[in-house]
């Protein structure tokens, strides 16, 4: 949430069987992100995706096996990113209803990112325009 906050989202969808937002640990970990942001718990992103879509907004999702490699990537004025848990990744019908699959290439031999690390690279990409 702090890093959805540093960069400006407008919205952050969490899927059911989110972690519960008022948790106290949650609510400490967001230093006050949370109270920044329109955050929308429980949401049904299939029908968010769907609906997105029709408003021509661009479907983003990321991808550990594969995708477009972040660096060639373009992102639009009207933009959803889909992030998976580091366990599992994007729901399969999620990330097949995406319109662009992402990967963020490995230079290293690190095995994965955590979430939040990669929400960070992909956001900072993504508003790289609106900071020139």
């Amino acid at each position: 949430m702090r890093t959805s906050a540093w960069f400006g989202v407008d919205y952050l969808l969490l899927e059911s069987g989110s972690v519960d937002l008022f948790n106290p640990k949650v609510v400490r970990a967001t230093m006050g992100a949370l109270f920044q942001l329109t955050v929308i718990a429980d949401a049904d992103l299939s029908a968010t995706i769907g609906d997105a879509k029709k408003h021509g907004v661009t479907v983003y999702s990321t991808a550990s096996g594969g995708g477009k490699p972040l660096d060639s990537c373009t992102f639009t004025d009207r933009s959803m990113l889909l992030l998976g848990n580091e366990a599992r990744g994007v729901d399969e019908k999620l990330a097949a209803a995406s319109d662009v699959a992402l990967m963020i290439p490995r230079i290293g031999s690190g095995e994965s990112l955590n979430v939040a690390v990669a929400c960070g690279i992909v956001l900072h990409r993504a508003t790289a325009s609106r900071r020139k």
